[in-house]
């Protein structure tokens, strides 16, 4: 085939693999080998599609090789028939910094390297699986019961490349890809891949692909429609707000008069995102970055109808906490700034405290504090507090005291 026919044939297979993914009516498609109609599972109708494929009936696609080497045949149907089974010894699939990875399976051993990402393996009931943690896990998330494993990482870096190997472990999950090449050359024989698994724009991806690689699909699945249930419910109820009808709000990591400031969360960030399409209006959309340094001029000018703040620091949300600590802790912050007692969200009483590390599949609790805080009448039904039990208890099994919120929506 001459220069032009391969380009041509180029254009076809991307061609084909974009309408593929078009017509499947998926939101995301699964980068796993295998996937070969391109949607979002691994299934009977992969089989079908590759054996297209073998005929010249289907284009191949990115995914078609299933059993990734560089052809296309009766080994790919096989390889799909043995996902379909939890047979396979390899899986291949891409991750979210766009290396392709080959996990040897099934995995026995893991690490995930960041102080949230535990919980998600958690859920889907992998904890004997875990074998090293990050060392923020204990301080940051003390109710997961991680306290006692190797403490291989500090978020996320600072890798203890030795300890790593000695804990012979098949699996390196990442939630960064800085570095992320590096890391992997330094870990011989462990497949290290990029998989957040707490960021709201790729939950449902992240948690369909460790759910097979982890080999707990059904309990990715049943995660993935407890998020989409509420998720529904705040859209279905917020879809008709007009902009006039949705109040301001001002989103806050930090609201203090030391050296961090005032920092608004804009929807660029992973926690900005967790506030949006909920009924309210970030004031601080328009600011470049993802946390922005802004003046207290800045804020009254803006005069937000409501402010949230979501403090990094440890300890003053979670678990143990009551509301009368969150209560002195908001109390102490408004009190510190006196030149806003004239703005909207402070005359009002419509300041709100809310826990940091609400992501991964708690990220839709998150989402649900900030509509019911943010219109009350549309959620009287709703308790973000009740949800949050809810969770712990079906996917976690265990019951957790502690504070997460302040003022609770009414």
């Amino acid at each position: 085939m001459n220069s032009h026919g391969k380009i041509a044939l180029a254009l076809i297979v991307v061609l084909a693999t974009f309408m593929i993914s078009l017509s499947s009516g998926s939101d995301f498609t699964l980068r796993i080998f295998g996937n070969a109609n391109m949607d979002d599972k691994i299934d009977e109708n992969d089989i079908a599609y590759v054996e297209g494929v073998i005929k010249g009936t289907n284009a191949a696609t990115n995914l078609s090789d299933a059993d990734y080497n560089g052809k296309v045949d009766e080994n790919d149907t096989a390889q799909i028939k043995l996902i379909l089974a939890g047979d396979e010894k390899k899986l291949t699939i891409i991750d979210n910094a766009n290396r392709i990875v080959t996990i040897n399976m099934p995995v026995e051993r893991f690490i995930p390297l960041n102080h949230r990402s535990p919980q998600v393996m958690l859920a889907l009931g992998a904890r004997d699986k875990i074998v090293g943690v990050d060392t923020l896990v204990t301080t940051a998330m003390p109710e997961f019961g991680l306290k006692g494993l190797p403490e291989v990482s500090r978020h996320g870096k600072e890798l203890d490349y030795e300890n790593i190997l000695k804990l012979k472990t098949d699996l390196i999950v990442m939630t960064t890809s800085d570095q992320i090449s590096e890391n992997a050359d330094k870990l011989p024989n462990v497949a290290v891949i990029d998989l957040s698994c707490m960021d709201r724009a790729t939950l449902t991806s992240d948690l369909k692909t460790i759910g097979y690689v982890l080999g707990k699909q059904k309990e990715a699945d049943e995660i993935i429609e407890w998020v989409q249930k509420y998720e529904n419910i705040v859209e279905e109820r917020t879809e008709n707000l007009t902009l006039e009808e949705m109040p301001r709000f001002l989103l806050l990591s930090f609201m203090t008069k030391g050296q961090y400031g005032i920092r608004a969360t804009t929807p660029s960030s992973s926690r900005g995102l967790v506030a949006e399409n909920c009924g309210g209006r970030n004031i601080a959309t328009e600011l470049i970055g993802s946390e922005v340094e802004i003046d207290p001029e800045w804020v009254i000018r803006e005069n937000p109808d409501v402010i949230f703040i979501t403090p990094m620091e440890n300890n003053i949300t979670g678990v143990g906490k009551t509301e009368e600590d969150l209560k002195g802790f908001l109390t102490q912050t408004i009190d510190n700034f006196p030149e806003f007692k004239n703005v909207n969200a402070v005359k009002n009483n419509r300041v709100y405290l809310l826990d940091f590390n609400l992501f991964g599949p708690r990220w839709i609790i998150g989402n649900c504090y900030y509509a019911k805080w943010l219109n009350p009448d549309r959620f009287k039904d709703i308790h973000p507090d009740e949800l949050h039990k809810e969770y712990f208890l079906k996917f976690h099994n265990m019951e957790v005291e502690g504070t997460w919120a302040y003022p609770p929506p009414e």
